[in-house]
């Protein structure tokens, strides 16, 4: 079942989201931008900016993480929406949740 967290972060992302086949690429990605804005880190979990083979990334690595694990997050988002800030917190919540280190492109 999911949390109530999760339903939160869902309804505030459709919410933002809705008409976004009216709206220009950028301005979704704005839009997108600011509804994730307002989810705060988990305490514990810590990032570092990489570069991967020209491409920005970063590890999203939690408290007491489990050496030798690490998983892979891809947000998708076809090259239109979605961004290292604007998955952060998830992908911190599944690093957390995992203790793997986690890898954000």
């Amino acid at each position: 079942m999911p949390s109530i967290k999760s339903y939160l972060y869902r309804s505030v992302i459709r919410r933002k989201m809705r008409g976004a086949g009216a709206r220009s690429f950028e301005e979704a990605r704005q839009g997108m931008e600011d509804a994730t804005r307002r989810f705060a880190m988990p305490p514990g979990v810590e990032t570092r900016l990489v570069d991967v083979a020209g491409r920005q990334s970063e590890w999203v690595i939690p408290a007491g993480q489990t050496k030798g694990a690490v998983i892979l997050y891809l947000h998708g988002g076809a090259y239109t929406a979605g961004s290292l800030d604007t998955h952060r917190t998830l992908a911190a919540e599944i690093a957390r949740a995992s203790v793997a280190p986690y890898p954000n492109r």
